[in-house]
């Protein structure tokens, strides 16, 4: 997975989306005094698409391509969605779920996690495990962060 990530901040017509680079911690460098990051600006100032409606969002994400969706509330309070590609070995296919971040250790941990059962699982497949069943998996443990009171965004692609 690539080191990406799409902020979206939220105008009167909808939401803007734009590139940015993900490093930890991101959402706390967005504020008004900052909303691009800061020094290094690690989010592009130019949108990609302006007016998607907060229900389209998850759409716009690439899953093995970008690892969070950065949701910037007009206040500047920030909700993180870290990805959990159900495509395996490939993380391209298959969709995946968008997992709510309950803060920054929290986001730190579940991105561990995601990158590491994310391995398991691709060793396992190189190891002749089927890919569906491991898919099946990952579609289980979505499941599982949304009974924690999480929430979580599932988007199904072919």
């Amino acid at each position: 997975m690539s080191d990406r990530a799409i902020v979206a901040y939220e105008r009167p017509g909808g939401y803007d989306c734009h590139a940015a680079r993900w490093t930890e911690g991101l959402e706390a460098r967005l504020t008004p005094r900052t909303p691009f990051g800061g020094r290094g600006t690690p989010v592009d100032p130019v949108p990609d698409e302006r007016g998607v409606p907060r229900e389209g969002l998850p759409e716009r994400v690439e899953f093995g391509r970008h690892e969070a969706l950065l949701v910037v509330g007009d206040d500047y309070e920030v909700t993180t969605f870290l990805a959990l590609p159900f495509g395996l070995p490939d993380a391209t296919t298959g969709g995946g779920a968008l997992v709510e971040s309950r803060g920054l250790l929290d986001g730190a941990s579940l991105h561990g996690w995601v990158r590491g059962f994310r391995a398991a699982l691709a060793e396992a497949v190189g190891c002749g495990f089927d890919a569906g069943v491991a898919s099946d998996r990952l579609r289980a443990e979505a499941e599982g962060f949304e009974s924690e009171g999480r929430t979580v965004h599932v988007v199904e692609r072919s």
